[in-house]
């Protein structure tokens, strides 16, 4: 069972016994080992009202404030890209021993607070290609910026990409030096739930060419790679696996989403990475749907769907779809863990 994505402050002083509002990253990891959960592949803790944006009926989120965007237009997008230094400079200019050292000063770390019974997973240390630059130039002026000039948003991700590639030419080094498990979390919101943010075909020539020269150092040696997968990612689920990754979190299955919106849990268990392997997943208990909504009976059904689903052959993890929230009932949590572990045992 995957543990780590709580925010809710209620349930994690319940069972850390901690207070999660001046030290969320421990009470966190107090939780997953109450719960006798194994892995933790990123903390996610609650944040303070002040810090957080406004649901429509006035209930804080879990999204963090942001400041004005500094963008006003596509053109200032382009300027900006085309300012970006070339790859070779960006080669020349990194610091390979001190990304090092961070490698295996952050594992140890982990090693130490996961102890012998919970393996938490250096988050991002491994890198894909970015991609939700939206979130830095706005939406509107970002995917008007694709549209209009594509050239300016290629060296942007070929920019990305170098640097993301020399993290992980160093990464692959310190996993085999170190001792830092070869495999790792990542992922970029490339969908929402109608698919693909720009077509296919765009993604295509400006994206996946990156993502695969950044991963291909991680390829090389073996390291396994489990991508979040926000949204309906099945008009592209071919170009991930052929750039090398081998797993997904996340998998959106909610009841109301049109049949070609459902990322199904079942499908992906039947599917292989490039390595021929089958897939790494980590899912899928809706929080938008089953968790906050349903009843514990509900939760329990739900947790019996997936392990039968995807449980066969190892490489499954029980995991909610993404966050779990202060909607989500304390009942249903409970019914969650409780019943993976009984009706997983010796699956």
């Amino acid at each position: 069972m995957l543990g780590g994505f709580i925010a809710h402050a209620a349930y994690l002083r319940r069972m850390s016994g901690l207070d999660p509002w001046t030290d969320s990253r421990r009470a966190a990891i107090e939780t997953v080992r109450a719960q006798g959960a194994c892995l933790i592949i990123q903390v996610v803790g609650p944040k303070p009202a002040e810090q957080s944006t406004e649901m429509g009926d006035g209930r804080a989120s879990n999204f963090s404030r942001q400041g004005e965007c500094g963008f006003q237009s596509p053109e200032q997008v382009r300027d900006y890209c085309l300012g970006l230094p070339d790859p070779e400079c960006v080669r020349r200019e990194f610091d390979r021993q001190a990304y090092y050292d961070h490698c295996v000063a952050t594992w140890r770390q982990n090693d130490a607070e996961g102890g012998e019974d919970i393996l938490i997973l250096p988050y991002y240390l491994a890198s894909d290609c970015p991609f939700m630059y939206y979130s830095q130039f706005g939406y509107e002026n970002y995917f008007e910026a694709i549209a209009l000039y594509p050239e300016a948003i290629g060296k942007l991700f070929r920019h990305a990409a170098e640097h993301a590639r020399l993290r992980n030419e160093v990464f692959a080094a310190a996993s085999l030096e170190a001792g830092i498990p070869p495999w790792v979390y990542m992922g970029q919101d490339v969908c929402d739930n109608a698919g693909p943010m720009i077509s296919p075909a765009a993604l295509d020539r400006l994206y996946f060419p990156n993502l695969a020269y950044a991963l291909e150092p991680l390829n090389r040696i073996g390291i396994r790679k489990v991508w979040h997968s926000d949204g309906n990612i099945n008009p592209v689920l071919d170009r991930l696996l052929e750039c090398g990754i081998d797993g997904f979190q996340g998998l959106q299955e909610d009841r109301w989403l049109l049949p070609r919106q459902v990322v199904s849990l079942a499908k992906l268990a039947r599917m292989k990475a490039k390595t021929g392997d089958k897939l790494i997943l980590f899912g899928s208990l809706s929080v938008r749907d089953v968790l906050p909504r349903g009843t514990p009976d509900d939760v329990r059904r739900d947790v019996e769907r997936c392990i039968d689903a995807a449980a066969d052959g190892g490489g499954y993890f029980l995991a909610p779809t993404s966050t779990l929230g202060p909607d989500v009932p304390i009942a249903n949590i409970d019914a969650m863990v409780d019943h993976c572990r009984e009706y997983g045992a010796g699956r």
